[in-house]
This record gives C-alpha cells, structure tokens and sequence, in this order.
C-alpha cells in the first residue's frame, strides 16, 4: 500500500532541502530533519483528528480540498507558504499549533515553526492523490492515517517517540472535555459572559464605556488562558476568546426587566456552572474557574468610570456594581 511519509521523502530532493535551507538560513542536514519531522507531525496531527467519526470527516474535508497540483511546483508551494499565504497547519492543529511546534524543539533541539506551515500543503496534497487513487472515504483516511502512525513506528522509532511526547498535552485535553458533555460545555463558557452583563447593567455606561466594559471582559478571559497551563480547564474554555456580540445580545435582552427578574436570570447559571466545575473538575481547576469569574467581574466593573460630568470626575467602581459584584460572588460560592 502506498504510505504518504514515504511518498513525501520521495518527492522532497536534496536540491529542494538546500534551497529552503537557504531561505531559512539552516543548513541542510536541519533542514532535512525538520521537513521530515514536520511531515511526522501533520500526518500524526491528521491521524488523531480522524479518531472520532466528527474529526475523520473534517480531515476528508481537508484532504478533498487540498491542491494536489501543487505536487507539479513544490518549489511554488514552498514560495506560497513562506508568504504566508497557506494556513493549513493552523487549520489542523488550531490554538494548538504553538504548543505542538514548541513540543517538537523541547523534544529535538529543532524548531518547526518555520517548516511546518511549507509541509503542510505538501502532505495534504499527497494524502489528497493516495485518497484519489484508492477511492477512500473518511472512514478509510482515518485508518490510512492511522497505519501511517503504525508503520512510523516500526520504521522510526525516535521520530514515532517525539510525535508521543508532542501529542501528549493533547490527549490531555481530549481527556479534560470528554469529560463534559457539550450542554455542560456552554455552560461553563456562559457564565463569566452573564456576570459580566449583571455588572454592565447594574451601572450603564454610554457606548464607549460599554465598548471598554466589553474588552476589559475579553482580556481577562484572555489573560487567565494565557496564564493556564495547556491542558489546564481554563485555558481550554476560553483560549480562543469570547464574542463581545453576545454580551451585548445578553445586555438587550435584560436592559428592561427589573432587578429582581434580572438577576435570577443572570445568576443562576453562574451558580449552576460552579456546580458542574466543582462535581468534575480537579481542585485546581475548580479553584482558579471560579476566581476566574469573580476577577473578571472586577475588571468589567473598574473598565469605565461611572459619574462624572463630560469625562471628569466619577468611579471607577459604582455602588450599584459593587453590589453586582457581590452577587456575582454569592453565586458562586452557593454551588
């Protein structure tokens, strides 16, 4: 059966290392081994996404739109990637791509990052001509894939080796959601958006004190990813940032209700949130998602002053959003 790494070794010449090793400025035994690792890696990264039926179906979509012609100039292809005008590899990989790319120089000393983005056209445009001439559909790529991984490691086993170490931060994310059903999911992505709208509604701002109180939201969410570890739950609930379109939607929709209705509506699924975090998360985990929600309440309520007179004078933090903070903490300790 015809394999994709060993396709790909073929059609990568030395002339074609030593040129990109010149673009690069590394030198060719480098570059060799980084084009070779980075073609592991892809492969591997296309093998895990297949494991579920969801995942092989994506990964059929992504091969049936690869370019195979592209095979014809892979010089062009490589010129095209280092435009960066090909982001197939963040397509794949996602918010992960950084986490998978410094895995591999931990792992080898060698940096991907600039190699993997002019591998991944290539590999997908391979896998794209196998699929074609074996007639598979997402059900035989996924296990095409999957013997790729195989057949690695009875071929190379240092390279198959890297792949288990890079890939394992991964299965520990896909560990931590299966763990919560995708209602669940929601749920928990949900709540810092409605203790955020208590507080934008407890005190109006005008609209570009909204627009702060909205970003102010957005970067703690961001910050507190950041901060997380990779496989950590806050870092996967919110690495790829929250809409400011659905704070302000939840906003519309409870400007005219009354407080009391307003606040039953709004807390009670930050509570409920805090209760699924604390009956399956790890402790840590639990801890820093509910300090998450009331920093971030914090820091919608100080993004603009509140009083004043044409700019000058008012609060940072208003009575009534410190009451709306308060409740916001109410709510979560209750869980």
């Amino acid at each position: 059966m015809t394999s994709v790494l060993s396709t790909l070794s073929a059609l990568i010449t030395p002339d074609m290392i030593s040129g990109l090793g010149k673009q690069l400025g590394l030198s060719d035994e480098l570059t060799r081994q980084g084009v070779a690792i980075s073609s592991a890696v892809l492969t591997g990264g296309m093998a895990r996404a297949a494991s579920t039926p969801e995942g092989a179906a994506a990964v059929a979509d992504m091969v049936g739109k690869a370019d195979s012609s592209l095979l014809g100039n892979i010089t062009g292809a490589v010129s095209a990637a280092l435009a960066g005008t090909d982001n197939t590899a963040s397509q794949l990989f996602g918010s992960n791509l950084e986490l998978v790319t410094s895995g591999v120089k931990k792992a080898t000393g060698i940096d991907i990052g600039p190699m993997i983005g002019l591998a991944a056209p290539v590999v997908l445009a391979v896998t794209k001509n196998i699929v074609t001439q074996q007639n598979l559909d997402a059900d035989g790529i996924a296990k095409l894939l999957q013997g790729e991984v195989r057949g690695l490691s009875r071929r190379d086993a240092a390279t198959a080796q890297v792949l288990k170490e890079v890939f394992k931060p991964l299965e520990a994310q896909d560990k931590l959601r299966a763990a919560y059903s995708d209602e669940e999911w929601a749920a928990l992505q949900q709540a810092p958006l409605n203790a955020a709208a208590l507080v934008m509604l407890a005190d109006r701002s005008g609209g570009g004190g909204r627009r702060q109180e909205v970003e102010a939201l957005q970067s703690a969410l961001a910050a507190s990813a950041s901060a997380a570890g990779p496989a950590e739950l806050v870092s996967l609930l919110f690495r790829d940032g929250v809409s400011g379109a659905a704070v302000e939607d939840l906003v519309k929709t409870y400007r005219k209700a009354d407080e009391e209705e307003r606040k039953q509506a709004l807390l009670a699924p930050i509570t409920q949130a805090v209760t699924i975090v604390k009956s399956k998360a790890a402790r840590g985990d639990a801890t820093a998602y509910q300090g998450l929600l009331i920093a971030a309440t914090q820091k919608v309520a100080s993004a603009a002053k509140e009083g004043g007179f044409l700019g000058m004078g008012g609060v940072d933090v208003s009575d009534d959003e410190k009451l709306a903070i308060d409740a916001v903490a109410a709510a979560v300790s209750a869980a």
